[in-house]
């Protein structure tokens, strides 16, 4: 029709419209607006057919995803059928503009008043986002005669699928259909798919009365986290009649992926004829995945090199994110300029991924710096900016981005910026801002609070000092998992209220994990409730989490509670110790007096090179204050100091001070406390003053006394024994 309009007479009305059809099947704009172009030239000679042509032409761009044009012409239409009110809808549907959608179905029904055929149905459903729209929809199709027609049938199925939070609704629906289309199958176990449920998906492909397509394959690929299962669906692809391969073979990379296969992925990322950049974007995500950057890297430039398709803003947001993982900051600024060079930023994706690679490599003034110059800033590039400063330990400034976000207005925080900022709160000890934020977020009544932000708002409030406010969150949380559960324990113990976290333990409705076994054995061992300790161990046993970290933490138990030997059987019986353990170990010999045993420990660690701490310092002071081991205690500040770098805090001096004064050199205890390089507290003075009561130093523990607390009274008292003994 275009190679040569001149020799053959101009087409008539149906040829045009064929034309355009074709163009919409093949989403063919320039060929489609040169057609309109002629058509708008023999308008005069066309008029009786022009209904039937504008129909055409809005079909045709509402297919393209011109939806301003396809408004123009169905503005301009002089008389419209229900063809073009349904392909008007269809386009809103189509393009996002749902409220527009059905703002046009509105109209159609109540100003127009032409009734809607089983093609409006389907179309309007498809711009359906919550399930009352839906079910509306569903009774006027039924009160209208076209529920069961095929079409309304599946579009209802894809509504039900979509807009409700389980599948029931769709289930019901879809074993009520008498013939059951490879369309309807495919809906039901892609909606089976999309919400986990891989069992239901599986079951769904056995009863299948059809030759499964592509479509179905790559749901169940989808959802596939079995490394056997997912070989063997990969074996009935191998002998199935499928039209298309790509999309399945791109699933399966994705399915090898998921279950640690690479080598599998490779392969079938290797032997496909055919690659789209959705395909090249699954194995670049595979090797990202298993924290590869190396091959992921390689494979975006043979991307680049060997092949026609292009990268998106997915291939930058998968590499970028990759680079953040790593720390790659070199990898990750040549990506991003990648991707601004092919006009792919701002794509959201892009521009998040980027943020977060920034601020986790460390270059946070740059994420900064490109967050506040992004002419779209979505709520996914505000959370990359405000994690990025939490888990940097730049808590003050994360609260900071927080409160930018919220003054700039450009997006609305989700639950996870919330979370986020609430795990800010938290560390800073801030409750003023944590009820600031838990009340922003029970404002924003778009969002329902997930178990997620419960469980971050309960940490706030524990971490923070409001017990009663933690308990409130955890009782109105309707699905605790184990994190509810392990936080309402872990807040319990850190009042002091070991019984009430033992009860919690015990009240548990989900099944515990390592996290829990360890901090129910720490209340137990605050108890020093044994029989309590055996039980949980006991339990830790039958669930296969007797972790080293469970063993330590129980060794820990015994040692606090008294049972040394016990406690030495446990700390020899495993096999990871960490310097936790060796800690626990050594405060517990020098807590009961052994101080040569604690110091053997010491010895032993540094044979296993395990680096001691300040923690194995106080440990190994405490040994010597109680054997009066004062050259030893001397000689190990200047050696774990000196040789492993270990800090010299206000405790250890305390018990150089205490070590001092128990051996009678109270001049040189004191002449410590005034020549240490940090401020004294109040406890030193204190531990200068006790020794004074011990050797009746009445001056000494006066010059020592200007340095007390004046609130507390118990100082004063050790000053009084002083002068009562000087009397």
């Amino acid at each position: 029709m275009e190679a040569n309009p001149s020799a053959a007479p101009p087409p008539n009305a149906f040829v045009l419209s064929t034309a355009l059809g074709a163009c919409s099947a093949l989403r063919d704009l320039g060929r489609g607006e040169r057609i309109h172009s002629r058509i708008q030239q023999r308008r005069s000679d066309l008029g009786g057919n022009m209904v039937v042509l504008e129909t055409a032409l809005l079909r045709m761009y509402a297919s393209c995803g011109c939806v301003v044009q396809a408004e123009e012409i169905f503005q301009a239409m002089g008389e419209r059928d229900v063809i073009a009110w349904n392909a008007m809808i269809s386009a809103y549907a189509h393009t996002g503009h749902h409220t527009r959608a059905f703002g046009i179905f509105r109209i159609m029904l109540l100003e127009a008043a032409v009734t809607p055929s089983a093609a409006t149905i389907s179309a309007i459903l498809a711009a359906c986002l919550d399930l009352g729209s839906g079910r509306r929809i569903h009774c006027l199709a039924a009160s209208i005669g076209v529920e069961s027609h095929p079409s309304v049938a599946i579009s209802l199925l894809g509504m039900y699928s979509r807009c409700s939070s389980s599948i029931t609704s769709a289930r019901a629906l879809f074993l009520g259909m008498e013939r059951k289309s490879l369309v309807a199958w495919n809906t039901m176990i892609a909606a089976c798919a999309q919400r986990g449920l891989a069992a239901e998906a599986q079951e769904l492909f056995k009863a299948m009365d059809v030759e499964p397509d592509g479509f179905t394959f790559a749901s169940l690929l989808a959802v596939c986290c079995d490394l056997d299962l997912g070989r063997r669906l990969h074996a009935g692809i191998a002998t199935a009649r499928l039209a298309s391969r790509l999309i399945v073979d791109t699933a399966l990379v994705g399915m090898y992926s998921r279950c640690g296969s690479l080598g599998d992925a490779a392969a079938v990322f290797e032997g496909m004829e055919d690659r789209d950049t959705v395909a090249w974007n699954a194995m670049i995500a595979a090797f990202a995945e298993a924290r590869d950057l190396d091959r992921a890297m390689e494979c975006y430039q043979r991307m680049l090199d060997r092949s026609t398709c292009e990268p998106n803003g997915v291939t930058y947001a998968t590499l970028l994110a990759a680079c953040r993982d790593r720390g790659d900051l070199g990898h990750g600024r040549r990506l991003f300029r990648d991707a601004q060079d092919r006009g792919l930023y701002p794509d959201r994706f892009v521009q998040s991924a980027a943020v977060a690679m920034l601020a986790r490599c460390g270059a946070i003034c740059e994420a900064r710096k490109l967050l506040r110059e992004a002419k779209i800033r979505d709520v996914e590039a505000w959370n990359a900016m405000i994690s990025a400063y939490a888990q940097m330990g730049h808590l003050r400034e994360a609260l900071g981005i927080y409160r930018e976000m919220e003054h700039d207005g450009s997006s609305s925080p989700d639950l996870f910026t919330f979370a986020s900022a609430l795990a800010a709160a938290a560390g800073l000890g801030d409750l003023d801002t944590g009820k600031v934020i838990h009340e922003r977020m029970a404002a924003e009544r778009s969002l329902k609070l997930d178990v997620f932000a419960a469980n971050a708002l309960l940490t706030m409030y524990s971490k923070c000092g409001s017990l009663g406010d933690a308990k409130l969150v955890f009782d109105r949380i309707p699905d605790k998992d184990t994190v509810s559960w392990n936080s309402m324990i872990s807040a319990y113990a850190r009042h002091g209220r070991y019984k009430d976290a033992i009860a919690t333990y015990r009240a548990m409705e989900c099944c515990p994990d390592e996290a829990t076994i360890v901090s129910a054995l720490a209340a137990a061992s605050a108890l020093a409730d044994l029989d309590e300790g055996a039980a949980i161990h006991a339990r830790a046993l039958e669930l296969g989490i007797a972790t080293p970290v469970v063993e330590s933490t129980l060794a820990s138990m015994h040692a606090k509670c008294g049972s040394l030997d016990a406690a030495m059987a446990l700390f020899e019986k495993n096999r990871e110790k960490d310097l936790v353990s060796w800690n626990a170990m050594v405060a517990a010999y020098a807590q009961h007096g052994d101080g040569s045993e604690a110091l053997a420990l010491i010895h032993r660690m540094e044979l296993e090179g395990i680096s001691p701490n300040g923690v194995t310092l106080s440990g190994v002071l405490a040994s010597c204050s109680h054997a009066g081991l004062l050259e030893r205690g001397m000689f190990y500040v200047g050696w774990l100091s000196r040789e492993h770098g270990v800090a010299v805090e206000s405790e250890h001096y305390r018990f150089v001070v205490e070590l001092l004064g128990r051996c009678g050199r109270l001049g040189e205890a004191e002449a410590v406390v005034r020549g240490m390089p940090l401020e004294p507290d109040p406890a030193l003075w204190v531990t200068l003053v006790a020794a004074c009561v011990l050797h009746e130093e009445v001056s000494r523990a006066d010059r020592a006394a200007a340095g007390l607390d004046p609130g507390d009274a118990a100082s004063y008292v050790l000053l009084a024994n002083v002068y009562s003994a000087g009397i």
